[in-house]
């Protein structure tokens, strides 16, 4: 009898080829899965190469950037700097006392614009009442010369009607 697993049974065989097939499976989906990883890894590679030169670019311009900062920081420094040293030098109290002067007068001229408003509207209204008066006044004078016009048109017809020798003595 032969033993079912040594190498001349065909059942053990068939059974060692197909343990094979399993096994070359299993490495198949390892060889891939390692493809994959080598891919993605790649991928990854790329993608951080890529990022590590943007990080690059951009800490470039924030030199840049620190670098203008740090001038616009000196000039701001000698610009306080000055500024110290004039208001060292400057008697402030005077400018003070100026403005306050100044405060004054512009107060002054407020209140001289008020009065002086309040004095132009009363004058406009006081002309606007004269206007009207005047205006009453020429309308009643052109209902006078009409009234006038009409008499003497009538006057002149009576003076048509009479004789003329009572019209000689009324002239």
């Amino acid at each position: 009898m032969t033993d079912e697993r040594s190498a001349l049974s065909i059942s053990a065989v068939i059974d060692r080829f197909a343990e094979s097939e399993r096994l070359l499976a299993v490495a198949a989906e390892r060889v891939q899965s390692l493809g994959d990883a080598t891919r993605s890894a790649s991928e990854s590679s790329t993608a951080l190469t890529q990022a590590a030169r943007g990080i690059t670019t951009a800490s470039d311009q924030v030199v840049a950037m620190t670098t203008a900062m740090k001038t616009g920081h000196d000039a701001l420094v000698d610009a306080m700097g000055i500024a110290r040293q004039f208001l060292e030098t400057t008697d402030v109290s005077a400018i003070r006392n100026l403005l306050a002067s100044l405060d004054g007068r512009m107060a002054g001229m407020e209140t001289a614009q008020v009065e002086l408003s309040g004095q132009l509207a009363q004058a406009t209204e006081d002309h606007a009442q004269r206007l009207n008066t005047m205006s009453g006044t020429i309308d009643r004078s052109a209902v006078l010369e009409r009234e006038r016009d009409e008499a003497r048109a009538r006057l002149a017809n009576v003076m048509q009607q009479i004789p003329a020798r009572v019209a000689k003595r009324i002239n």
